[in-house]
């Protein structure tokens, strides 16, 4: 007699009925993008997140979802096996709900991003969504019967004014994304998002993400992966920086190699199917619960060309969470489940990776080292195969090219100071790395 949904779980699991894999992230890293990729091979039926609607760390909770979702997809495909790709901010993955699903995923990989890109992101994101503010100010006690009139008085405060093509703050939203001047939404997300109202285990994942602070998610969410990273199978789970993989999207083979999915041309080549095209499921197929599925001009591996700013530019409720989000970004781009460059040649051609795209009407030139110095300095600090000698002349090399960001890479270098006693260094990290110049075969 099966007595708890756990145990139903694990009963579709043993027969082959189930299988699973899981995606610990935080906000804005790239994992809709991951998700999307991993899509592309015909081994997933479907991709979502479980921890909406239900308490911090209820296992058995999660468990009911897991095997709901089976239920409804498994009747949807009449009795052929299920596959579910789990989609999870790392900071709502508690201690026991952790512990049940580890060993129970076919594969595990985490996706990272450098600390800065990562909340410029999460910014633009938040700042474009007003129903996201309302709710959150709704949640601090502010009662706000018009959002919209709102927005348009705060961007009106910094000189911008509605026209017959945009709404003022529409206008505040794109100049902030174009030039980099956060520090004009100061007062906005600090009234928004100044202090959280409780902690994160006293909400479910939609609404704490929404409305309490989306900023502690992205921190909690690194510190957490961190953390995850440590306790996780090396003989199936994986680091992926996002900015590796789009830099250099053969590796795509081997992750789907290492997780045990199969590999699709379309994954590097194009033509990208629509995520969960085929298959919804009414009790977590919400609006919020399918936010990937609608991700615009994602049909294909891009490199990555958005660069970032000094933290100096961020708005205090951003800039307080960079620090530990750095720090541990370096831990996992030191871990040996990550996936990045091995030698000093292969980093060289990674910086050299051109970047040729054209973007809303905008053609965009350069090098992947010139848009992403930042993350790339990260990379070459935290690297445990550079030999020391090795490490300083890239390092040299990523100060010249972009020398704005001196105080980044002082800080970073002040971190890895303080890491010095957790850091493997002359030893081989994840050997799934495919050299961008290495033909690919399958």
């Amino acid at each position: 007699m099966v007595d708890s949904y756990k145990e139903k779980l694990d009963s579709l699991i043993d027969s082959g009925q189930l299988t699973m894999w899981l995606e610990p992230s935080a906000p804005r890293t790239g994992s809709n993008f991951l998700s999307r990729l991993i899509y592309q091979s015909g081994d997933v039926d479907y991709v979502g997140s479980f921890t909406m609607g239900i308490k911090y760390d209820d296992e058995e909770a999660y468990a009911r979802k897991l095997v709901e979702a089976y239920e409804g997809l498994s009747a949807q495909k009449n009795g052929q096996a299920v596959r579910l790709f789990l989609k999870e901010h790392a900071a709502f993955l508690g201690k026991k709900t952790w512990d049940f699903l580890k060993n129970r995923v076919k594969g595990t990989v985490f996706i990272v991003r450098d600390p800065l890109l990562q909340s410029m992101s999460e910014i633009n994101s938040t700042v474009a969504d007003p129903e996201c503010i309302a709710m959150a100010l709704k949640t601090k006690g502010e009662a706000i019967p018009d959002i919209m009139s709102y927005l348009e008085e705060h961007a009106n405060k910094h000189g911008f004014v509605a026209n017959n093509e945009k709404p003022a703050h529409k206008q505040l939203t794109s100049h902030v994304i174009k030039t980099g001047e956060y520090r004009l939404l100061d007062n906005l997300l600090g009234l928004c998002y100044g202090s959280t109202n409780g902690k994160i285990q006293d909400f479910d994942r939609n609404a704490y993400y929404r409305a309490a602070n989306i900023f502690n998610v992205g921190a909690d969410s690194y510190v957490r992966m961190a953390e995850l990273a440590q306790d996780a199978n090396p003989n199936n789970s994986i680091i992926i920086n996002s900015t590796t993989i789009q830099g250099n999207p053969k590796i795509a083979h081997a992750l789907c190699g290492k997780l045990g999915i199969k590999f699709d041309r379309k994954m590097v080549e194009g033509g990208w199917v629509t995520l969960n095209d085929t298959y919804s499921l009414s009790n977590v197929h919400t609006k919020r619960a399918a936010w990937a599925s609608s991700a615009p001009d994602e049909n294909a591996i891009v490199v990555p060309y958005k660069e970032a700013v000094t933290a100096d530019a961020l708005p205090e409720v951003s800039r307080q969470h960079v620090q530990e989000k750095m720090r541990a970004y370096l831990l996992l781009l030191n871990s040996g489940l990550c996936i990045n460059p091995q030698t000093a040649e292969q980093f060289d051609r990674f910086f050299d990776t051109a970047i040729n795209i054209k973007k809303a009407g905008v053609e965009i030139h350069g090098t992947l080292l010139e848009k992403n110095a930042v993350t790339c300095y990260a990379m070459v600090s935290a690297s445990r195969t550079l030999g020391q000698n090795e490490r300083e002349t890239l390092k040299r090399k990523i100060v010249k090219a972009c020398p704005k960001f001196v105080d980044v890479f002082a800080h970073i270098d002040q971190l890895c100071q303080t890491l010095k006693s957790q850091f493997i260094r002359n030893e081989p990290s994840n050997r799934l790395y495919i050299d961008g110049a290495t033909q690919l075969s399958v």
